[in-house]
């Protein structure tokens, strides 16, 4: 399995000032450990701190940089859905497939309250990145962001 392949766990750090490039495909989850900074794109600039989640359908160019307090420590993951042939519905699929649609509109930024934040905190970071119990983690990791809310008539 190569490095940036589909629900594989890497931990990275930031030094104070340093930035970090999203993939410019797919969908990238993404969980500050430690430490502040900024998230920087297509959106307006977005303070992030520990704790939280950022989430980004590979819409257009974002960057992660640490502030200049300190280093900054983060977890992430890339989601190619193409990889996942026939784990999501219709519906499901045609949101992952069209994340400019999405609304709101995308980069996500989740508190660390956040279901996604607090299991991103238990996912265990083990030296056997690739396990299929941790990649079971985060396709549920990726299931508790993606699920469309409920209908409602």
């Amino acid at each position: 399995m190569a490095l940036d392949a589909s629900l594989w766990l890497h931990e990275s750090r930031l030094n104070t000032g340093e930035e970090w490039e999203f993939p410019a495909s797919d969908w990238t989850f993404l969980w500050l450990i430690s430490g502040e900074g900024y998230v920087m794109g297509c959106a307006p600039t977005r303070a992030v701190s520990s704790g939280v989640v950022v989430v980004h359908g590979g819409t257009c160019a974002l960057r992660l940089r640490a502030s200049q307090l300190g280093n900054l420590r983060f977890r992430w993951f890339r989601l190619d859905p193409s990889s996942l042939f026939g784990v999501f519905t219709l519906f499901e699929r045609c949101r992952i497939d069209h994340p400019k649609l999405m609304d709101p509109a995308l980069p996500w930024i989740l508190s660390k309250e956040s279901p996604a934040a607090q299991r991103f905190a238990k996912t265990p970071d083990h030296g056997n990145s690739g396990s299929l119990e941790q990649r079971a983690r985060l396709l549920e990791l990726v299931s508790a962001v993606l699920s469309p809310p409920p209908y409602k008539s």
